[in-house]
């Protein structure tokens, strides 16, 4: 995304807060529902199957 831009789940308003604060612009995503299940953003985007 960036040096100043990431994704994070909505759901973390303290650290995008923070982030917003320290010149960082938040790419909001509604990921409650995955992250109960440990998951988020970049775990969701990573590659199924590698090729060698």
């Amino acid at each position: 995304m960036g040096p100043n831009r990431t994704v994070i789940s909505a759901e973390h308003t303290r650290i995008i807060d923070m982030l917003t604060e320290n010149g960082v612009e938040c790419v909001t995503l509604p990921y409650e529902n995955v992250s109960a299940f440990g998951s988020g953003p970049r775990c969701s985007t990573h590659p199924l199957i590698r090729q060698s």
